[in-house]
């Protein structure tokens, strides 16, 4: 008798909890040795498959003509196959495997892979010859679960289809039971791991199986909570109801009673069924003739056969609701549009796949039958679905407004156990998925209709096979929201003031006659900090906490901002989650808003429907965005740069050598750290040197502190100049007659709250000067020195860290100022421009890309940026961040900044 470790094999059909066995073996501290194949959107917690065994037993089936998903898969492995050529070189290498593996085993260790129930024999072989005991765990769930699984994920990578499905849960589990006659042998029902009692025991089952002892209370919980119910997909009452073959169903009972605990009755069981399913005429399942009808009816809509062949039930979709998409995008090639919907099939369609659909010619695609009327009324009973989204969300209660309601109707959720009814309607109201998530919508083409408020999607829904039409705003049956007790529910309920008081008392007293705003959730803590220096907005900070645990209470909420909005409440919804909620913004919340317009609002710009603002925000900021919007977004206005008046107010320097590199500081209101910036320069080893200072109107004192140091430190420079503005110009200004009064053909530019490291300047003039003509920038590493209220450093990071490449420039800027600049590529795209606000230094880089110019990395940290509080991008830029994003993107239409547009309307777009 063996004294070698057991090998347990985990084996049953696909899709039937084999991978959560693996996971629970793993707790338990079952080895499964070897490298094990990466989870993906299918097996989100891992699939537990070691991939040299699963790549041999796969090809070892497709040598033998019997690969497991496809038509021949449901067919006996052929006469002879242990002696076949192929079956002895994938021996000879599972052999290796197993050998290796076994060397390095001291306790009971285990292999997972599906292949195997069909491959016992060849297992059982090598077992022998390894002198390995064998112990198999067979894995059992619900074939009809195991059909919704497995039709979608395999039905064109494979020609799945739900007959075929069945028929390979029956030979999977059939010839486990056949071939593993003999060996030690344990069923675990999928079903019991989601029932908290019946999990403990088969828990208990499974270890004592497996050679463990019973594990202890805190182990078993850790262990058991790998049981994710989340992960547990396609169960049966979320689809329509399944045909399962009579001996199918049979036999699944009668696993899940050899589950059960072991006994007397439990071995006679097993000695029926053995003896059941011995006759060779149920190696291949034989449909009859009720139950193919049943298969068709209920899957024709999604797999649209028009016939099947003799040879199987339910044949290879020759239609697939991407077909044509694939074709179009393929340029009518039937071979390229073959591969490209596998690859669709297989990987999901990406951002640009659905780009292409959108801008293929009409005539790709065939008209598809009618569908049903998107104007009918809606059953008063039927299941709703939203992409995304579900009944317990306000803003799916909202868009029910706007759909054909019949009197009385009555929403069913998706999830209830309903099978009597049959009719469902879905909502399309987010951004189309793209990825893994993408494949959902091959499900969508089974229903008989899709209402999506954005025109463009509906396209493209279209030419995804969907049925799909426009859900227009104000068209549907209204009576859904604003019921006669709603208001006073949802004060009851939600703990919402009436919306009237809003607009009156409260309104009144805030902002006298202005328009009310009312702001729905919060942008942050920087938010709510400033919130009472503007009283005059009205704020639900905790919008976002309200439960809503019923339908009912997401639709009081939907009906309470739909009465608010009909008062003529300027509705602002702040940092709002991303899906449907953001289905109201953009073009979309415009056509809603003509739909809601309040009758008594006079003609004016001072409302808007439901506007969506995120963090960073001040009240100020919001309101200067609201009336941006009020006035119908008007383009930003060229900007214009201040040349003010220029007064020399020292000049001097040794003289001795034409400078190579100058060093331009911009001076305002920096007495405090004007010197420790000069101080740096003058630390500098670069020995031909040139020092510009321009103050730009300053009050503090600090242009005379820069002259008495100036003149005290002279003979250190070549040539060094004091200069003044007689009035305020702002950045852009001081940094153009810096450089316009400069003789070096290199700049380096310094405000005067950093400072410069020893090298900064020699090491940034030897990559520059080895650079072609065409580079206009060479930035260091910048250190970021974060300062607390004494001034002390108390954090650091880099800025200016990645290259200069244009495509990481297109979202915000990376690179910062204190650069060196070839200073005839500044005077070639005109200096710097003053953006009010900041970016002075962002739109000039962009100015130097539109120019053809670039910039190179000098990989060293020669600077240091003091963060502070006056600093002007802690005080001036992230207040206007929108206003100014908008500016450079109308300056350099290739940016794509964030926040140049409504983030949430191009969530919608």
């Amino acid at each position: 008798m063996s004294t070698a470790p057991p090998l347990i094999l985990l084996v049953g059909m696909h899709r039937s909890g084999t991978s959560l066995l693996g996971s629970l073996l793993s707790a338990l501290g079952i080895s499964l040795p070897g490298t094990l194949i990466d989870r993906d959107p299918h097996n989100p917690e891992g699939s537990y498959e070691r991939e040299d065994i699963t790549a041999l037993q796969e090809q070892l089936l497709i040598d033998l003509g019997r690969w497991w998903p496809s038509t021949d898969g449901v067919l006996p492995l052929p006469a002879g196959w242990l002696e076949a050529p192929s079956t002895r070189t994938v021996g000879e290498r599972l052999l290796q495997v197993l050998a290796s593996a076994a060397r390095q085993q001291d306790g009971p260790w285990a292999v997972k892979d599906p292949r195997t129930s069909l491959l016992l024999p060849l297992w059982r072989q090598l077992a022998e010859q390894l002198d390995l005991p064998l112990r198999l765990v067979l894995g059992v769930r619900d074939p009809a679960e195991v059909m919704l699984s497995l039709v979608p994920r395999d039905g064109q990578a494979a020609g799945m289809t739900p007959w075929r499905a069945q028929q390979l849960w029956w030979k999977h589990n059939r010839q486990v039971l056949l071939d593993g006659a003999g060996l030690p042998l344990l069923i675990v029902d999928h079903d019991a791991w989601f029932e908290p009692t019946a999990a403990d025991r088969q828990l208990d089952r499974l270890a004592r199986f497996c050679g463990l002892e019973t594990t202890p209370a805190l182990q078993r919980a850790e262990i058991l909570g790998r049981i994710r119910p989340e992960h547990r997909r396609s169960l049966p009452r979320d689809r329509l109801p399944l045909a399962l073959h009579p001996q199918v169903r049979r036999l699944h009972h009668r696993l899940q009673a050899l589950a059960g605990p072991p006994g007397p009755a439990g071995e006679r069981r097993w000695q029926r069924l053995h003896a059941a399913l011995a006759p060779s005429r149920l190696e291949l399942l034989q449909p009859e003739p009720s139950l193919r009808r049943r298969l068709r009816h209920r899957w024709s809509r999604f797999w649209s056969q028009p016939s099947s062949p003799p040879d199987e039930a339910a044949a290879a979709p020759a239609y697939h609701p991407w077909r044509a998409a694939a074709l179009a995008c393929a340029g009518g090639d039937p071979a390229a549009g073959e591969a490209l919907l596998q690859h669709w099939l297989r990987h999901g369609l990406s951002a640009p796949d659905l780009e292409r659909i959108r801008q293929a010619p009409a005539a790709c695609f065939p008209e598809r039958p009618p569908g049903r009327d998107p104007g009918a009324q809606w059953p008063r009973r039927c299941r709703v679905v939203a992409l995304g989204t579900h009944l317990r969300d306000w803003t799916l209660q909202a868009w029910l407004q706007h759909c054909p309601l019949p009197e009385g109707f009555e929403p069913l959720d998706p999830d209830q156990d309903d099978p009597g009814t049959e009719a469902v309607m879905a909502l399309q109201l987010r951004k189309l998925p793209t990825g893994a998530e993408s494949l959902d919508l091959v499900a969508w083409s089974t229903l008989p209709l899709v209402l999506d408020p954005d025109p463009g999607r509906v396209l493209l829904l279209q030419r995804l096979g969907i049925q799909a039409h426009p859900l227009v705003p104000g068209d549907g049956a209204a009576g859904w929201l604003g019921r006669a007790d709603d208001l006073a529910a949802a004060s009851a309920r939600l703990g919402l003031p009436p919306p009237g008081a809003l607009r009156g008392g409260l309104g009144e007293a805030a902002g006298g006659g202005e328009t009310v705003i009312l702001c729905l959730g919060t942008a942050g803590e920087a938010w709510e900090k400033q919130l009472e220096l503007d009283p005059s907005l009205l704020c639900l900070p905790g919008f976002d906490q309200l439960q809503l645990p019923t339908m009912e209470d997401a639709r009081l909420l939907a009906s309470w901002l739909d009465a608010a909005t009909r008062l003529g409440l300027q509705l602002v919804r702040l940092d709002p989650r991303e899906g449907a909620d953001a289905a109201f913004s953009g073009e979309i919340a415009a056509r809603v808003g003509r739909a809601l317009r309040p009758p008594d609002l006079p003609p004016g710009p001072h409302w808007l429907p439901t506007q969506y603002l995120s963090a960073p925000l001040s009240p100020s900021e919001l309101r200067e965005e609201l009336l941006w919007r009020w006035s119908g977004r008007p383009a930003p206005t060229a900007p214009m740069t201040p040349r003010p008046e220029v007064v020399t107010l020292w000049q001097g320097g040794s003289g001795e050598a034409a400078p190579k590199a100058a060093v331009c500081i911009s001076l305002f209101n920096y007495a405090d750290r004007i010197l420790a910036a000069l101080e740096s320069v003058q630390r500098q080893s670069a020995l031909e040197l040139e020092l510009i200072v321009v103050d730009d109107g300053s009050s503090d004192g600090g242009p005379k502190l820069a002259r008495t140091w100036m003149e005290s430190h002279s003979d250190r420079f070549s040539r060094s100049s004091l200069l003044a503005h007689t009035s305020n110009g702002g950045l852009a200004a001081a940094r153009n007659t810096a450089f316009a009064a400069a003789e070096a053909p290199w700049c380096f530019v310094l405000d005067a709250d950093n400072e410069l490291h020893p090298r900064a300047v020699d090491s940034c003039l030897a990559v520059a000067e080895a650079s072609p003509s065409e580079t206009a920038v060479v930035h260091p590493l910048v250190m970021v020195h974060r300062e607390g209220p004494a001034g002390q450093p108390t954090d650091r990071s880099i800025l200016s860290r990645v290259s200069w490449q244009r495509g990481l420039l297109e979202g915000g800027n990376q690179i910062d100022a204190m650069a060196m600049i070839r200073r005839s590529a500044w005077e070639a795209v005109g200096g710097y421009s003053h953006i009010e606000g900041g970016w002075e230094d962002y739109d000039f880089w962009c100015k130097l890309i539109d120019s053809g110019f670039h910039g190179v990395l000098c990989p060293q940290p020669l600077a240091t940026y003091r963060a502070h509080d006056q600093s002007m991008t802690a005080t001036i830029t992230t207040r206007g961040l929108r206003r100014i994003s908008r500016l450079l993107q109308s300056r350099h239409p290739w940016l794509k900044l964030p926040w140049a547009t409504d983030q949430f309307q191009q969530e919608v777009d």
